[in-house]
């Protein structure tokens, strides 16, 4: 998968050798779209009274029903290991054991990674 940019810029994370997330692709193609993505989650942060750490939880189990993969790995560097796991278990009767031991997975390979660093490893 080759992803340019409107400059014509191929866009490949020089470090690991595979196209950069969809986050950074999209701040090239266009920032204008990504700043607006981030005004619209900065105001609803803003107008909820729910603390960090509950958002971050629901919004695991949110991505874990929606199947989303890279929420709940952006998500799961933010919440609590314990809590991490109780929000992706908690969607198991909506989103079917399929979906949760996926999502298991990636929270404990991001915990791994996160560890990892830690460790200097």
């Amino acid at each position: 998968l080759a992803v340019t940019n409107n400059k014509g810029d191929r866009l490949i994370a020089k470090d690991v050798g595979k196209p950069v997330l969809g986050m950074q692709i999209l701040s090239e193609l266009s920032p204008d779209i990504l700043q607006n993505f981030r005004n619209l989650t900065n105001a609803i942060d803003v107008y909820s009274p729910i603390p960090l750490k509950y958002k971050e939880l629901i919004l695991i189990g949110m991505f874990v029903a929606y199947g989303g993969e890279r929420g709940i790995d952006t998500h799961v560097r933010i919440a609590l290991q314990e809590e991490i796991f109780a929000a992706i278990i908690y969607a198991l009767p909506i989103s079917g054991v399929s979906t949760v031991t996926q999502a298991i997975e990636i929270a404990a390979t991001v915990i791994d990674d996160i560890e990892n660093v830690k460790k200097g490893i």
